[in-house]
C-alpha cells in the first residue's frame, strides 16, 4: 500500500459514482504544488459535495502541464468533449483561469 498524505481532492455533485463504478479515474485542477503534486502510491481522500469520503490511490505521478497544452485525448479522458470544452467549463470553477495557468493532472483509483 501507498502513503497515506493528509491531502483531499474535492469533487463535484454527480461524481461519486463515476469514481466508485471505475469511470472516472482522472482529474485536471489548476495546479496548486502543495495540494496537487502526488507520487505514484500515494494515497488520499476523495471528499464528494453529496458527503461521501472515499480512499483514492493515486496511479501515477501527477502530470504538470498547462491548460494551452491539454490534449483533446486527456481532456477526453476527463468526460470533456475536448481541449477547449475542458478550458470553457474549468473557467466555472477558476473564474481568473488563463491558458498558460499550471495544469495538475491526476491519474487515480479507488483504494479496494
Amino acid at each position: 500500500m501507498g502513503k497515506l498524505r493528509e491531502c483531499t481532492l474535492n469533487f463535484g455533485e454527480g461524481l461519486v459514482w463515476a469514481v466508485m463504478y471505475g469511470d472516472k479515474r482522472i482529474t485536471l485542477r489548476r495546479r496548486r504544488p502543495e495540494a496537487h503534486d502526488f507520487n505514484q502510491g500515494d494515497v488520499v481522500i476523495g471528499k464528494f459535495e453529496e458527503g461521501h469520503q472515499l480512499y483514492l490511490f493515486i496511479t501515477d505521478d501527477t502530470e504538470v502541464t498547462t491548460f494551452a497544452e491539454l490534449t483533446d485525448e486527456v481532456a477526453r479522458e476527463d468526460g470533456f468533449n475536448d481541449a477547449d470544452d475542458a478550458l470553457e467549463k474549468m473557467i466555472r470553477y477558476y473564474p481568473d483561469l488563463q491558458p498558460s495557468d499550471s495544469l495538475a493532472i491526476i491519474r487515480f483509483q479507488i483504494l479496494r
